[in-house]
C-alpha cells in the first residue's frame, strides 16, 4: 500500500511508498486571488530503478475554488520498455492519470512496443472545498532494468474557474 504525507506548512510534499522509497519536493503556495498558475520542474527528475515508486514532479497548495488543471510531462527511457505513469493527486488521492509505454522494446525485460520518449498530458476539473495540495507524481511499473526520467519543464497548469460544468454526469 502506498502512503502519502503532505506537510504544507513546512513547504514540503513527501511521498513514501510500501518499498520505503521517499521523494520530496517544494510546494508552491497559490493565493486566493490567483487566477492562473504554472508550476514547472527545472531539471530532469529520475524515476529510479524500482517499479511503483512515485516521484513528485510539480506541486502547489491551492485555495478553495474550482480549478481546471492540465499536466504535461515528457518521459524518457533508454532501458527496456516499461509503462510510465503520471498522475494528478488531490492531497493523498490520485484523481486522474496518463500512461504511456516508453523505452527500448529490443532490450530484455521489455513490456512491449514503445518509443524512447513519450509525452503524457491530461486535463481535469476539480472543485476544492478547502485549501488542498495538488501534485503531479510519476512512476514506472516494473523493476526490469529501466531507469526512466521526466524531462525538465514538466508542468502543472491551473486556471481558476467561477464554476465547473460536467457534461458527462
Amino acid at each position: 500500500m502506498r502512503k502519502t504525507t503532505t506537510l504544507v506548512g513546512a513547504g514540503l510534499l513527501t511521498v513514501a511508498t510500501a518499498s520505503g522509497a521517499v521523494a520530496a519536493a517544494t510546494v508552491a503556495t497559490v493565493a486566493s486571488t490567483t487566477k492562473d498558475v504554472v508550476v514547472s520542474s527545472t531539471s530532469n527528475k529520475s524515476l529510479g530503478t524500482t517499479g511503483g515508486t512515485r516521484t513528485v514532479i510539480a506541486s502547489a497548495a491551492f485555495p478553495a475554488g474550482s480549478w481546471v488543471l492540465t499536466l504535461h510531462a515528457t518521459m524518457v527511457n533508454f532501458g527496456p520498455s516499461d509503462y510510465g505513469r503520471c498522475e494528478l493527486y488531490q492531497g493523498a488521492t490520485a484523481i486522474a492519470g496518463a500512461t504511456a509505454t516508453v523505452g527500448d522494446p529490443a532490450q530484455a525485460g521489455n513490456r512491449g512496443p514503445a518509443s524512447l520518449v513519450s509525452t503524457l498530458s491530461l486535463a481535469y476539473g476539480v472543485t476544492l472545498a478547502a485549501p488542498t495540495t495538488m501534485s503531479v507524481q510519476c512512476s514506472h511499473d516494473s523493476t526490469n532494468g529501466s531507469t526512466p526520467y521526466v524531462d525538465a519543464s514538466a508542468s502543472l497548469v491551473a486556471h481558476k474557474s467561477p464554476a465547473l460544468l460536467d457534461l458527462f454526469q
